[in-house]
């Protein structure tokens, strides 16, 4: 049967981890994997891709098609040619709002087949809304894991926001730990009420 699996969570909380450790599974059963992250995503440190390259139990592994792709006829193209049981998608809260129209019609097309997606991203903005995608796959998933991380303030656990600390005033602004940090419900603060220095 076909399966929707969502991680996800504020920065720095795992989620890549996670969908390696899935990855990982999904190998070890020999499954055909196809991992894929968009376009706008370019920061190395974060590249799940890289996480893949340097795992002992993945790097190497020839069902395992990485790609980076720019809209959802890539993906539908790249599924069609390497017919894979398992797609992994990495910051999915980027992706335009057809990629939920193909994941819901390749998990309608699948629905008797042994197949799975999982879709790793943001739960929340900067400005603590539901960003992208994300709501409405969680919606429709057969299974959400919801990581938290350590409040960088108050050093609390079960912190779930991120909250930029530098860089614009723009919803999609790419980078790390110098843009942003993770911060739990008391300290957390939302992008419009703090000044922002580049």
């Amino acid at each position: 049967m076909a399966k929707l699996e969502v991680i996800t969570g504020p920065m720095f909380s795992g989620k890549s981890e996670e969908m390696i450790r899935r990855l990982r599974v999904a190998a070890f059963a020999e499954r055909n994997l196809i991992l894929i992250r968009p376009n706008l995503d370019k920061r190395p440190e974060r590249n799940v891709f890289g996480l893949v390259e340097t795992d002992p139990k993945l790097r190497g592994y020839s069902k395992l098609i990485s790609r980076v792709v720019l809209s959802a006829n890539d993906l539908n193209e790249i599924v069609s040619l390497h017919k894979p049981n398992v797609i992994g998608i990495d910051e999915v809260q980027f992706f335009p709002h057809d990629f939920l129209d193909l994941i819901i019609n390749l998990l309608d097309q699948k629905k008797d087949d042994d197949f799975k997606i999982i879709a790793s991203g943001l739960n929340l903005d900067a400005e603590g809304c539901p960003f992208g995608i994300m709501p409405e796959l969680m919606a429709r998933a057969d299974e959400i894991t919801m990581l938290k991380a350590i409040c960088t303030k108050c050093k609390s656990e079960g912190a779930i926001f991120t909250q930029k600390t530098a860089g614009s005033i723009k919803q999609v602004e790419i980078g790390g730990d110098k843009i942003y940090t993770v911060r739990c419900r008391k300290c957390f603060i939302r992008q419009s009420e703090i000044p922002l220095t580049s």
